[in-house]
């Protein structure tokens, strides 16, 4: 409340302030009163129509309203007065993801890449194709990601993964997860409570099937992180290939209590054996 009556003070000197009307509705959302929030927001962009601002900022509050085709819409508005603006297109993917229009999601994360080239959003675009099965694609955006950061263990088994499928880059795929095993293992050299690092061992056992020290890798992980989404997508991944059907649908559950859909999970390939059983 102290906030918005700042902000109503500011806009009695400028009623016709931009930021800080956007403030004002952003504020009243995160206070819970969306309908107040949007009244403004409708209203900024009335009143500055050409201020690309107004649109991102009501597509934000859109997107985390769940009203992902409103976010897109007003989202496209952003593109038409800033048509190089990697923040709207990677948001028109989330939304993209969002309401599971899988390869959408992925042409938008490329087309964001093109833009601007961050390993960030190349993962995020090597990802989304990997999980609609094409492999191919994901390990073209995973190695420009690579490329911009050549000691990521993390990068190195997500294209390990995507080029285990062909016969002909298996050795390359090995490569890499004894790659990543070493980065790994000197991250826990030098600070040995970061989760992700036993995790991706773990990963990497996996791959190299290796399911005891897998799993053994895990539970050290679990002891600093046992609840967010690389902990449970990574007991998935080992509980699929030992077929394990409890744990499989204990963590499968966990993933989709989390950011994961049901259709994302089944999209996965190496989720197939889940497609035979849904």
């Amino acid at each position: 409340e102290k906030s918005i009556e700042y902000i109503e003070r500011g806009l009695k000197i400028d009623q016709k302030n931009v930021e800080l009307l956007i403030n004002l509705a952003t504020t009243y959302g995160v206070i819970g009163n969306k309908y107040k929030a949007e009244i403004i927001y409708k209203g900024t962009i009335l009143e500055a129509p050409k201020n690309w601002k107004s649109y991102s900022s009501y597509a934000q509050f859109l997107l985390e309203s769940g009203r992902y085709s409103e976010s897109i819409e007003n989202y496209e508005k952003v593109l038409k007065l800033t048509p190089h603006n990697v923040f709207a297109l990677n948001n028109i993917a989330i939304n993209f993801l969002y309401m599971e229009n899988f390869d959408s999601a992925a042409k938008t994360f490329e087309k964001a890449s093109m833009v601007e080239p961050d390993s960030a959003i190349y993962i995020n675009t090597g990802s989304m194709y990997y999980s609609i099965g094409d492999v191919g694609k994901a390990a073209t955006f995973y190695k420009k990601a690579i490329d911009m950061q050549p000691d990521n263990y993390q990068y190195m088994i997500y294209l390990a993964d995507a080029l285990k499928f062909d016969d002909s880059t298996a050795d390359e795929s090995k490569k890499l997860v004894h790659s990543a095993i070493r980065f790994a293992q000197k991250e826990i050299a030098s600070n040995n409570n970061v989760a992700k690092a036993y995790q991706y061992l773990a990963r990497s056992h996996a791959l190299l099937g290796d399911l005891v020290k897998a799993n053994e890798f895990m539970e050290m992980a679990d002891e600093m992180d046992s609840t967010g989404t690389e902990s449970y997508y990574s007991h998935l991944r080992i509980a699929v290939l030992e077929k394990n059907e409890e744990r499989i649908k204990f963590y499968a559950l966990k993933l989709i209590e989390t950011e994961f859909s049901a259709k994302l999970l089944l999209s996965d390939p190496d989720f197939f054996y889940l497609n035979q059983d849904k």
